[in-house]
């Protein structure tokens, strides 16, 4: 009976576990970056949504946010989370580069069971943006250090993710 439970016990803690690897180079949604050079994937629910668009007109601003993005890698062992927000006074435009950290928007990793915050900047790209389709791709490179002066290099990261639209109204 023992051997029996310790059969089942791993598909039942699997089944109980909605979070799944979320590679969007593997054609879902998710995210994916290098950390310092090595491979970070996003963990999650593929069909939940981590992203929004949010149209204001009382004060004519549009912004794209995440949630905080669980992100894990298997080179580094270890796991974080990463923000992205970015804010304009006109609808985001595809293909446009966006300076976030000093500009159009924040970026922050997060570190040791998100203790510790990175701010990040860099650029981030738009692909595909929400309100058309209700799913956004962008692309995104970023840095920042940390109190100890610790370079975090976020390269060649690209997210696809479900958009939640809300139009503010007046």
């Amino acid at each position: 009976m023992k051997g029996l439970i310790l059969k089942i016990l791993p598909l039942l803690m699997l089944a109980v576990s909605c979070s799944v690897k979320m590679d969007p180079y593997k054609g879902g949604t998710g995210v994916r970056a290098n950390i310092n050079g090595c491979k970070a994937v996003m963990y999650g629910e593929p069909t939940k949504k981590y992203a929004a668009y949010t149209i204001d007109p009382v004060y004519e601003s549009y912004s794209f946010s995440t949630v905080r993005l669980p992100l894990t890698s298997n080179e580094i062992g270890k796991e974080c989370q990463l923000e992205i927000t970015v804010s304009t006074r006109s609808a985001l435009i595809p293909g446009r580069p966006y300076r976030v950290g000093k500009g159009e928007g924040t970026a922050h990793l997060y570190l040791n069971d998100a203790t510790q915050r990175i701010l990040l900047s860099g650029e981030v790209t738009f692909l595909k943006e929400g309100p058309v389709n209700g799913v956004t791709e962008a692309r995104f490179e970023l840095s920042g250090k940390d109190v100890n002066h610790n370079v975090f290099e976020v390269r060649h990261g690209f997210l696809r993710l479900h958009t939640t639209k809300y139009e503010i109204q007046q």
